[in-house]
């Protein structure tokens, strides 16, 4: 009976090293791509169906695999969503790595100076790779003009705060430095100022002369 117990015990043994062994092989060799290309983690996809798309990509030969290696190193509760550049060369364990550190791909939009509110919400609508429809309020002025960066899937109203938040900040600044011979009663007449004086030029050294003129009005 002993040897037996002994016997078995040592199947076991064999058993769990090449079971580790091909666990170990499975997730640490580099996988067989030699293009970088983009793995897009869907927004409230689980675990499951994140091993599943890894498998349909041919990151991983099964389900159960990936979710073995996610359960053990304890990815599975720390998957971001996002879009995410998988480099040649990376092991299923990078890419599960890289899946949980939320360093996504970032997308950019400029909000060119000089356009009006209307032509800056037009090119949030065009631009793909934001969502949702746009309901956040919007007076003419109100957007910084800037290059904005995002994620996938980031909201329209979202970057229309940054821009509007930026703005105010800048205007902020702007009122707090101001020349205090000027007439301005409030940081809309000097917004209103810098507007009609960016429609007259955009060469920076014009614009105090042109900014006399409207002073001296």
């Amino acid at each position: 009976m002993k040897k037996f117990l002994a016997f078995v015990l040592i199947i076991f043994c064999v058993a769990g090293a090449f079971l580790r062994y091909a666990l170990d092989k499975m997730l640490f060799d580099p996988l067989p791509y030699s293009e970088p290309f983009i793995f897009e983690l869907q927004k409230g996809a689980s675990a499951q169906r994140v091993a599943e798309n890894l498998v349909e990509k041919n990151l991983a030969p099964h389900p159960i695999v990936v979710r073995l290696a996610m359960r053990f190193y304890g990815f599975d509760k720390r998957l971001k969503a996002g879009e995410y550049l998988l480099e040649p060369n990376m092991s299923l364990k990078g890419i599960l790595q890289k899946l949980t550190s939320g360093k996504v791909i970032m997308h950019k939009i400029t909000l060119v100076e000089g356009l009006s509110s209307a032509q800056m919400l037009s090119l949030l609508e065009k631009n793909k790779y934001l969502s949702g429809q746009i309901t956040e309020p919007v007076v003419e002025g109100e957007f910084f003009p800037e290059t904005y960066t995002f994620s996938k899937g980031e909201s329209r109203n979202t970057i229309i705060k940054k821009a509007k938040k930026q703005m105010q900040k800048t205007l902020d600044e702007a009122w707090a430095q101001r020349d205090f011979t000027i007439p301005l009663q409030s940081k809309e007449e000097l917004l209103i100022l810098a507007s009609l004086i960016e429609k007259e030029t955009g060469v920076n050294a014009e614009r105090g002369k042109i900014a006399s003129v409207f002073y001296n009005r």
